[in-house]
């Protein structure tokens, strides 16, 4: 886990969240399909295959955010970050220095 503040989720944000899932993927699977099944034969159980794959892949990307701080890395990464560019400048910087003092 990060450090710092996790995400806490509301659980009021969760019902709706999960909620709009379950109701777009019970009007693809139930009232979509079947109407298309009709008309264009087999290729809709690859569709149905496919959306229920992508179903699960965003259930679980929701669950992931739950445990994790979305949107910006944690002030240590950034610092450190940081602090591996100023090295990185430095060396090439005293790099530079060197070669002009030999000349």
């Amino acid at each position: 886990m990060l450090k710092g503040q996790h995400q806490l989720p509301d659980f009021i944000a969760v019902i709706l969240v999960y909620g709009i899932i379950f109701s777009e993927y019970y009007a693809f699977v139930f009232i979509f399909l079947p109407a298309f099944l009709n008309k264009h034969g087999s290729i809709t159980y690859l569709i149905g295959i496919e959306f229920t794959i992508i179903f699960i892949f965003l259930n679980l990307a929701y669950i992931m955010i739950q445990y994790t701080k979305p949107g910006y890395p944690p002030k240590d990464l950034v610092f450190a970050l940081m602090t591996l560019r100023l090295n990185i400048i430095m060396k090439e910087l005293w790099k530079t220095l060197n070669k002009e003092q030999k000349k």
